[in-house]
């Protein structure tokens, strides 16, 4: 399932569905917590972002985008 929500959260913001988008968020946010991924925090805080975008909500999509790069900077990738 966490590798499937990124997917199904792009679906959704592809077809214009913002609220379901930032709803898979929310949940790849909570699976993140509980498997402590960070790969996936970073993904979560990424679509969360995109969505309040194309919502006109820009502060609140910073916020967003600037969780995912704090996280994402942690990432090791070797």
């Amino acid at each position: 399932l966490a590798r499937l929500l990124p997917s199904v959260a792009n679906l959704f913001l592809m077809l214009g569905d913002y609220d379901q988008a930032k709803e898979r968020a929310r949940e790849m946010i909570d699976m993140a917590t509980e498997m402590s991924s960070e790969s996936l925090m970073a993904m979560a805080h990424l679509i969360a972002g995109r969505s309040l975008i194309y919502q006109s909500k820009p502060f609140a999509a910073l916020r967003q985008l600037d969780q995912a790069a704090q996280v994402a900077s942690k990432l090791k990738f070797f």
